[in-house]
């Protein structure tokens, strides 16, 4: 009886604590806008900033999904006012289609379904153990330790963030059980605090699956009427990403440095028989497919450089790369093997986690309306800042925003700082005579760099709750990983970008 009584008060207080920080988060959200609005910030736009403020909040402290739903809701009067040029249409029509209906959803919902598959024919796994079943990782404890962050890295690159580290955390377990550690021992931690910054370091590097570099930009695309060059984008943040690996591996074994005495005695043939047996048709299709969708994703990048008049290149430009993802998701959905379809996109929709997908159309609302001319909100931020970099020489610049966007996104969350810094920096580059490309990469992979506390990132707080990870370390080791990265930012990113914008 007392302990059940304890159980009920315990649920109370916590209920009490959850509906404490809602009521917060919804409060920000209703009366925020009646705060003076600084010029040229109007009224819709204080509006729209609280707005902003509350679902970030709620999207921190309480929930991913209701703060969008409600968020739809309340903008619904006041879509009007930030887009006065729309045909009319009902407020919640225009609301919910600025959220659930942009590009941006469609892609995500897209590439989850191709990271389900992927994971479900085993190919996920099969990379993974490739990598560390190598004759490096045999060799000795820091070689299995080099291979198997290696391999973490080059998944990472082509997986969502979120999957990444779930399915690297489960694999990871296996492993550890297999050389009989706990979390008590520090190679662990290390290695499941290093899977989450690897995975987060890759996602920025690359649109695979990776949302907000898409997100961002998307942004600078619309600013600028420019498509994206994804394969400019990836000559920029992969070999900076590496870089910042690097980096972490050499921490890692040599400040860090935990015992690794028990991976001596790892049993590799139990590590041979995890891996699946060979390709069958289904997961040969599946990979093939997989990589003529990345080609045609990279290929406009690369005729860009050699034949940016071309029709091919125009129309590659055209398609975007929505076109082809959405093909790849019907032929798998068309195409049965053993009397199966490849991707049973019904089964395969209920296994995706469509609370990011409502995490997205969240911020897709508000994004846009916090660059909308009638909300006076990009106008202030740069007014505030152009005095700041208006003399600065383009090294200068790029580096400034750089590291200021990494600075921020571990202070607060990477969705506002991408937004805001691209919607702000982008046009700054523009009056300065500065490539903007290089300004929305810069501030992209930057405001991607989130590695300390959990509001900045997902991922940090599956690796703060994991028992193998745990707050102080993923701490400790994210500030020294954040002023890594503005190191190898600050002496590389300019420099590489200038050779491959």
């Amino acid at each position: 009886m007392i302990e059940t009584t304890s159980a009920k008060e315990l649920a109370k207080k916590e209920d009490s604590v959850y509906y404490t920080k809602a009521a917060i988060g919804v409060a920000i959200m209703l009366f925020f806008r009646y705060l003076p609005a600084p010029a040229p910030i109007t009224p819709v736009g204080m509006a729209v900033l609280g707005m902003f403020f509350g679902m970030v909040f709620l999207w921190t402290f309480v929930d991913l999904v209701w703060p969008t739903i409600a968020g739809i809701i309340l903008f619904s009067f006041i879509a009007s006012s930030v887009y006065p040029n729309l045909p009319p249409s009902p407020g919640i029509y225009t609301s919910f289609s600025q959220a659930m209906g942009s590009w941006l959803v469609m892609n995500l919902i897209g590439l989850l379904l191709l990271c389900e598959l992927l994971n479900e024919v085993g190919t996920i796994r099969r990379i993974a153990l490739w990598f560390i079943t190598r004759e490096t990782a045999k060799n000795s404890a820091w070689g299995f330790t080099f291979m198997f962050l290696l391999s973490t890295f080059c998944l990472g690159l082509f997986l969502n963030v979120t999957t990444a580290v779930v399915l690297l955390f489960a694999f990871s377990k296996e492993i550890f059980a297999l050389a009989n550690m706990t979390p008590e021992d520090k190679w662990t931690r290390m290695i499941t605090v290093g899977i989450t910054f690897i995975c987060i370091i890759t996602f920025a590097a690359t649109p695979f699956c990776h949302d907000l570099p898409i997100l961002f930009m998307g942004i600078y695309s619309g600013i600028t009427g420019v498509p994206i060059n994804w394969f400019a984008y990836m000559s920029i943040g992969v070999p900076l990403a590496f870089a910042i690996w690097i980096v972490f591996v050499l921490f890692a074994r040599f400040v860090i440095n935990p015992d690794v005495s028990k991976l001596k005695h790892i049993d590799f043939d139990k590590i041979e028989g995890m891996r699946p047996g060979p390709m069958g048709g289904k997961e040969k299709f599946v990979v093939i497919s997989t990589i003529v969708l990345f080609a045609a994703w990279v290929v406009p990048g690369f005729l860009s450089v050699i034949a940016p008049t071309a029709a091919i290149t125009n129309w590659f430009n055209s398609i975007t790369m929505s076109m082809p993802l959405l093909a790849a998701v019907l032929l798998f959905g068309v195409v049965r093997i053993d009397g199966k379809p490849v991707l049973d996109i019904a089964e395969a929709s209920g296994k995706i986690k469509w609370v990011v997908i409502w995490f997205l159309a969240g911020i897709m609302l508000i994004a846009s309306a916090t660059g909308a001319p009638t909300t006076g909100i990009s106008a202030w931020v740069s007014a505030a800042i152009t005095p700041l970099v208006q003399d600065l020489s383009p090294y200068a610049f790029i580096t400034i925003l750089s590291i200021l966007s990494i600075i921020m996104t571990n202070i607060a969350n990477n969705v506002p700082v991408g937004i805001v810094l691209i919607t702000v920096g982008v046009p700054i580059s523009q009056q300065m005579g500065i490539d903007p490309f290089i300004t929305a990469v810069a501030i992209s992979f930057g405001a991607n760099l989130a590695y300390c506390i959990p509001p900045a990132f997902i991922p940090i707080g599956i690796c703060y709750a994991d028992p193998f990870g745990g707050g102080r370390n993923t701490f400790r080791w994210g500030v020294f990983t954040m002023i890594a990265s503005i190191a190898v930012c600050a002496l590389l990113l300019y420099r590489i970008s200038v050779i491959f914008a």
